[in-house]
């Protein structure tokens, strides 16, 4: 069995850095698929920090935003 661990990366703008996981309160993050793996794993990363999806912060699928980010 694979155990490399999965990696995701988080693309902010600029000029709004985040530091911590409170800084994503009231925001809306950008997913290609939201049953994708990678998105799960990264909600419940924030609910271990106390941050609740459709309360704290929401997951928008929207491919066109990954592809103007790169």
């Amino acid at each position: 069995m694979n155990k490399t661990p999965i990696r995701g990366v988080l693309i902010t703008a600029r000029n709004k850095p985040l530091s911590t996981a409170r800084n994503y309160v009231g925001q809306t993050i950008a997913v290609v698929e939201r049953s994708a793996l990678l998105a799960i794993v990264g909600a419940m990363t924030l609910a271990d920090e106390g941050l609740m999806e459709g309360n704290d912060l929401f997951f928008r699928r929207d491919y066109l935003a990954f592809q103007r980010t790169i």
